[in-house]
């Protein structure tokens, strides 16, 4: 008797249990902890400009996915050279198209101990230059904790699909492909 009324208390607690296992947990950037970096190639010289300011990231993270937001504006990219950082927000008109956004959906399962490491592939959109793209992205989520997670991608991009137009030196116009790194540490709200 004691036996079967455990056991329905059981069947009608089980989905509460259940669901909370699901409730979505928000996570935001930490901003010192946070950067995008492109890397680009000229015939004469390789070329990288670091984004450590105003990046905004945003994850919704279930057991069984994480959506993820990822913005960062354009003047913020610095390559060390004033003159080659205005230029570059000249040809990806920053002023019309201010932002790099990324946005998708990991499919995943989330630890149950860590330290722990996901590998998975963000579904998704990338918005260039006021061009937007399908894209599949490889991510590596580093969960510290229950708490902090640190994402890192990298991956190619061609600046002709989302047409801008290549800055040139000496007449010779960088390569099409640009390299992005993601280094992002989030934190549960």
């Amino acid at each position: 008797m004691y036996f079967r009324k455990f056991l329905i208390s059981c069947l009608f607690l089980f989905p509460v249990l259940a669901y909370a296992d699901q409730e979505p947990r928000l996570f935001s950037n930490v901003p010192d902890k946070s950067q995008m970096t492109y890397h680009l190639v000229h015939k004469l010289h390789k070329v990288e400009g670091v984004a450590k300011k105003n990046i905004l990231a945003k994850a919704k993270i279930t057991d069984a996915q994480a959506q993820v937001v990822v913005r960062v504006p354009v003047i913020e990219f610095d390559s060390n050279n004033k003159n080659r950082d205005q230029h570059m927000a000249e040809v990806t008109d920053a002023h019309h198209f201010p932002n790099v956004d990324l946005k998708g959906v990991i499919a995943m399962a989330v630890p149950k101990t860590f330290p722990a490491d996901v590998k998975g592939t963000l579904r998704g959109q990338l918005a260039f230059h006021g061009v937007t793209h399908d894209t599949e992205v490889p991510v590596t989520l580093h969960f510290a904790s229950a708490k902090e997670v640190h994402a890192t991608t990298t991956f190619p991009v061609s600046l002709d699909a989302y047409q801008v137009e290549r800055p040139s030196l000496f007449l010779v116009k960088i390569d099409d492909r640009i390299d992005i790194d993601v280094d992002l540490t989030l934190t549960a709200e």
